[in-house]
């Protein structure tokens, strides 16, 4: 399948789901969206695409340059090759996630996944545009001998897994499903990532933070020491979060609260209202979001712009 094809594919599938959850919600009485944070989502995503294209290809060219270098003898294919590769690239994912967590130089990355005060499918869409430093928790798999396009593959279900993690539907399901169905689910929350999992992870509650790193297994936060059940209710968002909410200062706050740190001590403690004092323009917001979307139909119809 053509680059073009199967991004356009994403692109409409995942707004899909953005689209169907907010009518659900609409229909149920929530109001879990803002139209400024949806559409600052959106075009954090848009640009994204093109971004994690670009990344994907240069991870592939070295995993697969250092395949050759170092004379890797490449693992033959089986069903348990997969399983091992599926278990393989979740370890890995967990160590980045819980790494970018702790280190200030990923953290300025991956901090404006977090920077939203909503939780939401869109919120799933806000990812970075600066995701280059990551490589390395993957590598290892290269070099033991699986194959780098089929690396790419899982990691690109597991992310969208991981996608399907941004949600408030579930909540109270306990209360709202009968009880076989209760059983399954608990169940499938003692191995798996669930929406449960995951809103705690975006909470900034002081008994939230760095809590539940999974991607798709839920079994290393069990064994690591880094889970924690949803308890009380979250409030999400960042204790720092960006002074204007448009995906422009909202994708290079994190960078400049980086370089701060290294001028003026901060106090990192979490405020009542961090997001009080936000301004974000709807117009602008939209206004970003169409040049967003404007570059990313010229890199569908020009690919050799950008690739």
């Amino acid at each position: 399948m053509a680059w073009s094809t199967s991004v356009l594919i994403t692109f409409a599938a995942v707004n899909i789901f953005v689209l169907l959850e907010w009518i659900l919600m609409r229909l149920v009485g929530r109001k879990v969206y803002s139209l400024s944070g949806t559409l600052t989502n959106v075009a954090a995503y848009t640009i994204y695409l093109i971004i994690a294209a670009i990344y994907g290809y240069l991870t592939y060219l070295i995993m697969v340059y250092l395949q050759l270098a170092l004379h890797i003898t490449p693992l033959k294919v089986t069903w348990w090759y997969w399983v091992a590769l599926v278990i393989g690239e979740d370890f890995s994912f967990y160590w980045f996630h819980r790494f970018s967590h702790k280190f200030g130089i990923l953290w300025m990355s991956h901090v404006v996944h977090h920077s939203a005060h909503e939780f939401n499918y869109s919120v799933g869409l806000r990812q970075t545009w600066l995701p280059f430093l990551g490589l390395i928790f993957w590598l290892p798999l290269a070099l033991v001998g699986f194959n780098p396009e089929h690396i790419l593959i899982v990691q690109a279900f597991s992310l969208g897994y991981q996608f399907l993690m941004h949600t408030r539907l579930t909540e109270n399901w306990r209360e709202q499903l009968i009880q076989p169905l209760r059983f399954i689910g608990k169940l499938w929350g003692y191995i798996f990532n669930t929406p449960s999992h995951h809103r705690v992870h975006h909470g900034m509650n002081a008994e939230y933070i760095d809590r539940n790193f999974a991607g798709l297994l839920i079994i290393w936060d069990r064994l690591f020491g880094t889970f924690t059940p949803e308890t009380a209710p979250v409030q999400y968002g960042v204790p720092e979060p960006p002074m204007r909410g448009e995906v422009i200062f909202a994708q290079l706050n994190g960078p400049a609260q980086f370089l701060k740190g290294f001028i003026v001590r901060r106090d990192t403690a979490a405020l009542q209202n961090p997001y009080a004092n936000q301004k974000t323009s709807t117009l602008l917001a939209f206004f970003l979001l169409c040049f967003a979307l404007a570059i990313f139909f010229a890199a569908i119809k020009n690919p050799r712009w950008f690739l």
